[in-house]
C-alpha cells in the first residue's frame, strides 16, 4: 500500500460530511490512488528498461561493435569523391 493511501486511511474519512457523501469522496480517492500507483509502476518500468538500454548501448559502444553508421548524403559524397578521383 502506498504512502499516501496509508496516511488517507489514518486522516480518517469524517470531514463534516454524511455518510454517504464521505463513502462517494472516499472511493473518488481510493480511485485516483489507484490510478497513481498504476502510473507509478509504470514509470518504474520504463526507467528500469532505459537503464538496461543505456547499459547495453555502453557495452556495445566500449567493445568497439557501436559504429557510426554513414548517412545517405555521407555515402553520396563518398562515391563523388571516387569518381573524382577516377
Amino acid at each position: 500500500m502506498c504512502r499516501a493511501k496509508r496516511r488517507w486511511r489514518k486522516i480518517g474519512k469524517t470531514c463534516g460530511r454524511s455518510c454517504s457523501e464521505n463513502g462517494v469522496a472516499s472511493a473518488e480517492v481510493e480511485r485516483r490512488l489507484s490510478v497513481t500507483e498504476e502510473l507509478d509502476a509504470t514509470v518504474e518500468a520504463n526507467l528500469t528498461r532505459a537503464n538496461h538500454l543505456r547499459q547495453a548501448i555502453l557495452i556495445q559502444a566500449f567493445s568497439g561493435k557501436l559504429t557510426r553508421v554513414n548517412t545517405n548524403r555521407e555515402c553520396r559524397q563518398s562515391a563523388n569523391i571516387e569518381m573524382a578521383k577516377a
